[in-house]
């Protein structure tokens, strides 16, 4: 507990304390995308399904870009750093687009409709949902560490693969599992989770095959997650720019909250800050992962049972 307070410390005597004004504009741009989403559903407007891929492949990109690249502009804007965004810019181009195909790719799942009248409905949709989640988890993954392989001269490594002290994200887990166990009781938590049940028809054979490849992927996909944001996003740059990487970091990261319950895509700011920041001054990301997919086994459990 001491190495997270000793952490946040830091951060507050580095960040907040001579910059937290800087914080305000950025802070009222992600409440009022956040209040976009949830009245006007502008995730579903801009990428809908029925609209060409590379209609929807543009879209996310141009948004990703926008959502990171507007606050750490603002930031640096207002602190006088340069930012040498010839050195780091076409890889924040590769990341960004290669976020945006994960997302929205869907050509890989066009075999299955062609398949699916030889399949009953329960399996169709189990491997509809589950092969779609490999799929963006590897293909995030690959596209990374191509990148921190071709990178090694402009960007400090960000595989985050350096021993952490646990114990912090230890009892970060336990405080979330009582969030969890609160948010448990709340109807739009229990439409949305748990994940396996909801995406497998009332019904449905339960085989254990199944359940470990869906849970495999999901957590793998969690994986993916923390090494773009709290890696990439946060150890990348480190060379160029120090702790105002991990605000952007955080709104981007409620970016793709939006379309699950409110009170998750709120957390999500916190948690992005907090994981961040440990992140940043670890100059690791196990914890963050060890957090994050205990935190997704525990929600599917207890929303489960």
């Amino acid at each position: 507990m001491q190495t997270m307070v000793s952490y946040l410390k830091r951060y507050y005597q580095d960040e907040l304390k001579p910059h937290g004004r800087s914080y305000l504009l950025p802070l009222l741009f992600i409440v009022l995308l956040t209040s976009l989403e949830y009245t006007l559903g502008i995730k579903d407007r801009l990428f809908d399904p029925a609209l060409d891929f590379w209609i929807r492949w543009v879209r996310k990109w141009l948004f990703a870009l926008l959502v990171w690249g507007l606050p750490l502009y603002w930031l640096t804007l207002k602190r006088g750093i340069v930012v040498p965004w010839k050195a780091i810019l076409p890889w924040v181009l590769a990341v960004m687009a290669a976020y945006a195909f994960r997302s929205t790719y869907r050509g890989h799942l066009d075999w299955m409709v062609a398949e699916s009248v030889q399949w009953d409905t329960n399996t169709f949709y189990f491997y509809w949902y589950t092969l779609a989640q490999w799929f963006q988890a590897l293909s995030i993954l690959l596209a990374l560490l191509g990148i921190a392989f071709l990178s090694r001269k402009h960007l400090t490594s960000f595989h985050g693969l350096k021993k952490a002290d646990m114990r912090p994200y230890l009892w970060l887990l336990l405080g979330a599992a009582l969030m969890v166990g609160l948010a448990a009781t709340q109807s739009d938590f229990q439409a949305y989770y748990p994940r396996f049940a909801k995406m497998w028809p009332e019904g449905g054979p339960r085989q254990i095959e199944r359940i470990v490849f869906f849970e495999v992927g999901y957590a793998l996909d969690f994986y993916a997650t923390e090494y773009l944001f709290r890696g990439f996003l946060v150890l990348a740059f480190v060379r160029y720019l120090g702790p105002e990487l991990i605000l952007p970091m955080a709104i981007f990261y409620v970016s793709i909250h939006f379309g699950k319950p409110l009170g998750e895509t709120i957390s999500s700011f916190f948690g992005g800050m907090l994981l961040g920041i440990m992140a940043h001054y670890s100059r690791s990301i196990w914890g963050g992962i060890v957090l994050h997919i205990g935190l997704a086994g525990l929600m599917e459990l207890l929303f489960l049972f």
